[in-house]
């Protein structure tokens, strides 16, 4: 049985990528049932459901799909939703799973050029903009130029950034790619933004949260959005990083 599984696999492996997000979907429907939407964190739902509320958010954008089971949570808020996917498999998986989700627009394609697509859609919307940043995951790390992109083109938005380390607390878990692709503010700190950008960080420590207790930091660009967050009493300001 072993081997024969060890075969069948083999042979998914060699399908389109696009065709094996669509059978994985069809054939597989409890792997979207893992983790549920933001890691399963109660501390981060928290923060997300209040600023969509308080800071009166008009869409929301999310870079990294995946199975599109924190899309699909977004969707829920009545939003429209923007979502992008580099995967041809995870975003054949998403089409077919968000197919009755009406407010959901979904993108293939890298998140750097698409989310300059996405901004200047919405460039003219007068409500802030929520961004989700959870698009690193391979070769090549995005954040920075996500950043650069949200700072010129859209710069009336908050961005949340996935797999982040949270200075002092080691319980937050984050994403280390050696070298310099660290998610770390140093890392954040090299972006070329054209304006000054504020960065804030979880109040509660990892020991309040629950879930996968992945680390976040979260981002704004327009001075009147800061005062807002200095008043977030589920945020912590940490510093603000002048533009190059």
């Amino acid at each position: 049985m072993t081997a024969l599984r060890h075969f069948f696999k083999h042979v998914f492996s060699l399908l389109p990528e696009g065709l094996q997000g669509r059978l994985e979907y069809r054939l597989r429907p409890s792997l979207s049932s893992g983790f549920g939407p933001l890691n399963d964190q109660a501390v981060r739902t928290n923060i997300f459901e209040r600023l969509v509320t308080e800071l009166n958010i008009g869409q929301i954008v999310e870079t990294g799909t995946f199975r599109a089971t924190t899309t699909a949570y977004f969707a829920q808020t009545g939003l429209p939703v923007y979502s992008i996917e580099v995967s041809p498999k995870f975003y054949e998986y998403s089409k077919l799973r968000l197919k009755s989700a009406r407010n959901v627009f979904l993108y293939h394609g890298d998140s750097a050029s698409r989310l300059l697509e996405i901004c200047s859609q919405l460039a003219d919307k007068e409500r802030p903009t929520f961004v989700y940043l959870d698009s690193h995951w391979r070769e090549y790390l995005p954040l920075r130029d996500e950043i650069e992109i949200l700072s010129k083109h859209l710069p009336n938005s908050i961005a949340m950034i996935d797999d982040f380390e949270v200075p002092g607390d080691p319980g937050y878990g984050f994403d280390d790619y050696g070298g310099s692709k660290r998610l770390s503010v140093s890392y954040l700190a090299g972006s070329k933004t054209q304006r000054p950008f504020f960065v804030y960080f979880p109040a509660a420590p990892s020991s309040k949260e629950t879930g996968r207790k992945r680390g976040t930091c979260v981002v704004v660009f327009n001075p009147e959005l800061k005062q807002h967050l200095n008043a977030f009493d589920l945020l912590r300001f940490y510093g603000s990083y002048r533009a190059f």
